[in-house]
């Protein structure tokens, strides 16, 4: 990826502009992408879902990292995150990690249910 774009694709998710958030998952170098982490509580969670989708399909990005994305985002437990997920396990190249797989399904499973917050 490019890295050099990394930190201005960060500072366009944070100003809420279209495609950075996939853009930058895409993109940064894999250490960076906890950035998306941080900024699970703070931002709409439609682009953090797209961008999640794109990280954790990436080869470079350690099986542990992703693991700790799955748990991040179980513990948000809204019915967009239960959807997501579980659009992930039926993934051809999720599927491909029967560890990513078992760890979506188990996530889906023990997740939490909580109502979406409403915009205002």
């Amino acid at each position: 990826g490019d890295a050099k774009a990394a930190p201005r694709l960060l500072a366009a998710l944070d100003r809420g502009v279209a495609g950075a958030a996939q853009a930058y998952a895409a993109l940064a170098p894999a250490e960076d992408l906890d950035a998306l982490s941080t900024r699970l509580q703070s931002l709409p969670l439609p682009p953090l879902l797209d961008a999640y989708a794109i990280a954790l399909r990436r080869r470079d990005v350690a099986a542990d990292k992703k693991l700790q994305w799955i748990y991040e985002l179980k513990e948000q437990g809204t019915p967009a995150v239960r959807h997501f997920l579980t659009q992930l396990v039926s993934d051809q190249q999720i599927q491909k990690n029967q560890a990513l797989r078992n760890a979506l399904v188990r996530a889906i499973a023990r997740m939490p249910m909580k109502l979406e917050k409403k915009s205002p």
